[in-house]
């Protein structure tokens, strides 16, 4: 595959866990580390979404969506890869892109269990269910 790559061809690696890469591979790469709650992260993925969607289209994109390239809702990172994957079908299209994006992962926090218990023993434990009556769980 590297052999077949066009002249001036840079290929970008990204990870969360630097320390799973083997130290072979990391010593044969350039890191940049890179804080993707900032706004110069948040401005500089702008950046890339119009400079690729002039490249691919020709036109100015003036406007960006909300929460393009937004990862989780809740969190103030961002993501390159996920705002050129959201802008992709547009350009392929070449419909408008829509005012706002759907943030891709909504956590939620997980409901506490209703434990009984007598004295310092847990006698039963009870999740509600969807209907909202409980169950033993």
């Amino acid at each position: 595959m590297w052999k077949r790559l066009p002249a001036k061809t840079v290929v970008v690696f990204t990870t969360n866990n630097l320390h799973k890469l083997t130290d072979r591979f990391i010593r044969r790469c350039e890191v940049q580390r890179f804080d993707a709650t900032s706004d110069e992260f948040r401005d500089g993925m702008v950046d890339v979404v119009r400079q690729v969607w002039k490249r691919e289209t020709g036109t100015d994109l003036d406007t960006i969506p909300q929460d393009l390239g937004k990862f989780e809702l809740g969190s103030d990172e961002y993501s390159i890869g996920l705002a050129l994957q959201q802008i992709a079908p547009y350009l392929r299209t070449g419909d408008p892109l829509p005012a706002s994006f759907t943030v891709p992962i909504v956590r939620q926090e997980p409901k506490p269990k209703l434990v009984a218990s007598y004295g310092s023993t847990k006698v039963a434990e009870f999740a509600a269910s969807r209907k909202g009556k409980r169950k033993l769980a």
